[in-house]
């Protein structure tokens, strides 16, 4: 999900929630995590196996 700031700048984050319980009442904790940089380490993957498919694929039908 994207977030965005007070300033208008956009970036992917994820977010987990935690519930206590203090005093016999219940209170949550939010905690947002930019994650601008996991997403681009996913698609250089995506893409570098991509890659490593189509060369796979052009040396099989060489050889063959």
């Amino acid at each position: 999900r994207d977030i965005i700031t007070k300033s208008g700048k956009m970036f992917p984050a994820e977010m987990s929630i935690s519930m206590v319980k203090v005093d016999g009442k219940y209170s949550s904790s939010y905690t947002l995590r930019d994650i601008t940089k996991r997403r681009e380490r996913d698609e250089i993957i995506t893409l570098a196996k991509h890659s490593l498919d189509q060369s796979i694929d052009m040396i099989y039908w060489f050889v063959i």
